[in-house]
């Protein structure tokens, strides 16, 4: 919470090292972490007085205050919930041992470019990279190096995929079941795929070939997604 604005953060726990890579969500492939912050931004009133709450909060005393007023994105992350095992050469201190801990356990993801939200995540680092999130402080205010978008373009980015989302539950509602795996890189649509068995897709064959999708740069996305956004209020 900060002056008339509350801030949804969705931390999603797991096991591996999961990054949030722009080019998988804006193909279609990642976007159940974002999906998780859309939804939260849409349903936040049904959410937070949820009976499977800890603490419910007692919207109705603070909307009538106008504390809601504004209900904002803060991030979207990863976290890896594990007992990581710490390499040395030798006898470490403890303290030393902490921070290579806090290392492995930090958050991946995304995350406003607000400085004041960003030290509500983290109030312990002043300079150089946090060890909570993907943030990079300098004298000025937050690294270019920083896994950060503006406001606007995490409002895009989520309106893009709950886009894509609608899209494509609709193409399968329609019965759209094309044999078009993706390839991307040494990625495979058929890796873990239950239907590979029966579905017999073969290179080999003719007709069966892959969607190859290609890296595009993080700058071309952002400006194609911001694109989208301005063509949708149009």
């Amino acid at each position: 919470e900060l002056d008339d604005r509350i801030f949804f953060r969705i931390v999603d726990y797991k096991s591996g090292h999961n990054k949030l890579d722009l080019n998988d969500v804006y193909y279609g492939l990642s976007m159940q972490l974002l999906v998780y912050l859309g939804v939260t931004l849409s349903l936040w009133k049904e959410i937070v007085n949820s009976p499977y709450l800890l603490s419910p909060l007692d919207t109705q005393g603070l909307v009538t205050k106008g504390v809601f007023k504004n209900v904002v994105p803060a991030g979207a992350f990863y976290m890896p919930i594990r007992d990581p095992f710490i390499e040395t050469e030798g006898p470490c201190e403890r303290e030393l041992v902490v921070k290579e801990i806090q290392k492995e356990l930090k958050m991946t993801g995304i995350l406003v470019d607000d400085l004041d939200v960003i030290r509500l995540m983290d109030n312990t680092t002043s300079s150089g990279q946090s060890d909570l999130v993907s943030v990079t402080f300098t004298k000025s205010g937050v690294g270019a190096a920083s896994s950060t978008a503006s406001y606007d373009q995490v409002r895009a980015l989520l309106n893009y995929v709950m886009r894509r989302v609608s899209d494509i539950s609709s193409e399968i509602v329609s019965g759209r079941i094309d044999i078009s795996p993706f390839l991307k890189n040494e990625m495979r649509g058929c890796t873990y795929c239950p239907f590979e068995s029966f579905c017999v897709f073969d290179v080999l064959l003719e007709g069966n070939e892959y969607r190859v999708l290609r890296n595009i740069p993080k700058n071309a996305i952002w400006d194609a997604i911001m694109n989208d956004a301005k063509g949708e209020k149009d």
